[in-house]
């Protein structure tokens, strides 16, 4: 059984057993790893993750709701990285929905929620509801890490609007203080930071921002520790800065060493699959 099939069963038995909580969990697990990986459909994933923020608040519990509500966020923008380094490309849109998706406690308030439309990706309506989710996991979020996350989906649901450059960078720098806060500068935040000053340019970055970008990634890129995920989306968007530079060498350069980092990623995940007891 794949990754994903293992947190839907997790997610099925929770929901059975009457375990209101942990089934809350569950479907956080679920379908931000389904939307990140492109492994189900979105609709699916965005319904799933409504129910349980609905059923959450009926509980009247914060535990979970901040994440819940950024992966929701997420689900509705896309998340561009979806499949990236995948067996299998993303899942397309589909009416379809598994019994994860409909699985709620017999006594939980999210039926209304799961059956309202699922917005178009790119489309206000997402935009509108993505912010909404944020600002009120922002509002209850209670480490440093989950507001970074919060900020940084703030950054990608403004980078998709336009005129939203300005606004984009000042959340993903939010999100770099708040990430070095919490003691671990990740690389997430300096990619997502990185990425903005690139899309809003000069007019909403600053003097000097496809320079502060530049080095931001190549800091990412040569760390000797790395995070497959941020080198990757670090190498392809310097690949950007070389194309527009008139560089189609150095850009392609790049594109090569994301396919292999991509590639060396997949490679790691298999292997740390197979070593698990009883996979496959």
């Amino acid at each position: 059984a794949s990754a994903i099939d293992k947190l839907d069963k997790a997610h099925s038995i929770s929901s059975i057993n009457g375990l209101r909580g942990a089934a809350c969990d569950d479907a956080h697990n679920l379908f931000l790893a389904a939307t990140r990986h492109g492994s189900r459909p979105r609709a699916e994933c965005v319904r799933g993750l409504r129910a349980a923020l609905a059923e959450d608040a009926a509980l009247h519990s914060s535990s979970a709701h901040a994440r819940l509500s950024g992966a929701l966020a997420l689900a509705l923008l896309g998340d561009p990285a979806a499949g990236v380094g995948s067996a299998t490309p993303p899942v397309e849109e589909s009416v379809e929905t598994t019994t994860a998706a409909l699985a709620l406690h017999p006594g939980g308030g999210g039926r209304g929620a799961r059956e309202e439309p699922v917005p178009p990706l790119g489309s206000a309506a997402a935009a509108a509801e993505a912010q909404r989710s944020l600002e009120a996991g922002l509002g209850i979020a209670t480490s440093h890490l989950e507001r970074a996350d919060l900020l940084g989906l703030l950054c990608l649901r403004h980078l998709a609007t336009p005129d939203g450059g300005a606004a984009a960078v000042r959340f993903a720098r939010e999100a770099c203080e708040a990430s070095h806060a919490s003691g671990f500068a990740r690389p997430l935040e300096r990619v997502n930071l990185a990425v903005a000053l690139l899309a809003a340019g000069e007019e909403g970055g600053g003097p000097g921002a496809e320079a502060e970008a530049t080095a931001l990634l190549e800091a990412v890129t040569t760390a000797p520790e790395q995070d497959p995920a941020s080198a990757s989306r670090a190498h392809r968007a310097l690949a950007l800065v070389h194309e527009a530079a008139g560089q189609p060498g150095l850009a392609a350069a790049c594109l090569e060493k994301a396919e292999a980092v991509e590639t060396a990623g997949w490679e790691a995940r298999k292997a740390a699959a197979a070593s698990i007891p009883g996979a496959g």
